[in-house]
């Protein structure tokens, strides 16, 4: 424990936080509790040691899906049969009603069309 707390400490201090942790007010404490300790030249100390985890308790989650049908998510899919597979936000149409554009503006391009679209054109042979 003394070793990890003076690596920290600078150099002119080293004495006075040996002695201040070999006196008998801190020899008889549980090195498993978190400690802050100010010594007389204004240095502060801080002993936190690693907390030990269950293994049941680093375990991932598992999720479980919900097997059984409730009428509101069969209603719901009924009205709605594309969103249950989409989603990922709004569709075309709510974007075009939302942002006022037309539908174009919504659809994905290919990396060649954006490229020819920002490019310089293509000069013309003699």
């Amino acid at each position: 424990m003394l070793k990890n707390i003076l690596i920290s400490v600078p150099r002119n201090n080293i004495t006075k936080v040996q002695s201040l942790f070999l006196s008998p007010k801190y020899l008889n404490k549980d090195i498993e509790k978190n400690y802050i300790v100010q010594t007389n030249s204004g240095v502060v100390l801080c002993w936190h040691p690693e907390q030990k985890i269950p293994y049941e308790h680093s375990l991932p989650i598992q999720k479980v899906a919900a097997d059984f049908p409730s009428p509101i998510s069969e209603g719901v899919r009924q009205r709605n049969p594309l969103r249950s597979f989409v989603g990922k936000g709004p569709t075309n149409k709510e974007l075009q009603e939302i942002f006022y554009t037309n539908k174009n503006e919504w659809y994905t391009r290919t990396r060649e069309e954006k490229l020819y679209q920002t490019s310089a054109r293509i000069p013309k042979r003699k």
